[in-house]
């Protein structure tokens, strides 16, 4: 999976499930991500804004 999807995923996982928010590895990942892809302002806010329509339907899932 391209570095960007991988991105979205996790953010959208981080979301949709509150407590992975204080997961170290996973934000240890999202960082070295983030750092590889060099994002911009611009290029971010598009990731979070996927990432806020994947975890919508992530929580539509896991609500059954």
């Amino acid at each position: 999976m391209p570095l960007r999807e991988q991105l979205v995923t996790l953010h959208a996982v981080m979301i949709a499930i509150p407590a992975l928010q204080r997961s170290y590895p996973l934000k240890a990942r999202m960082a070295a991500i983030r750092s590889v892809l060099r994002l911009t302002e611009t290029e971010l806010a598009d990731i979070l804004k996927d990432a806020a329509r994947r975890s919508a339907r992530l929580k539509e899932e896991l609500a059954g």
